[in-house]
């Protein structure tokens, strides 16, 4: 089965609209791409976010640029374990978004 994505802004417009209006049913949400600069998400904004992609007809399937892998994370360097624990949390605190809904 073929699932029609796109990305489009973590808060709602007029693309989120005209996604459905398409036959979009899937939703990437990179951030950085859209000029957001946004790197990590609270709970309430991601759960919000999730409600509203719901509340559209939208599946929020992924969401990219929310931490990136930083340089100390890909070559070793001092501070890597920092950086995974970020991001980690991140998941995590995804996972739990999208199971309390």
């Amino acid at each position: 089965m073929v699932q029609l994505s796109l990305v489009l802004p973590p808060e709602p417009d007029f693309r989120w609209q005209l996604a459905t209006q398409i036959g979009v049913t899937s939703v990437v949400v990179h951030p950085l791409e859209i000029g957001d600069g946004r790197t990590e998400w609270t709970d309430d904004k991601l759960a919000r976010m999730v409600n509203w992609f719901d509340d559209a007809g939208l599946e929020l399937s992924v969401l990219e640029g929310s931490v990136p892998l930083t340089d100390r994370i890909r070559l070793g360097r001092d501070g890597r374990n920092d950086d995974i624990e970020v991001f980690k949390s991140q998941d995590r605190r995804t996972g739990v978004v999208r199971t309390r809904l």
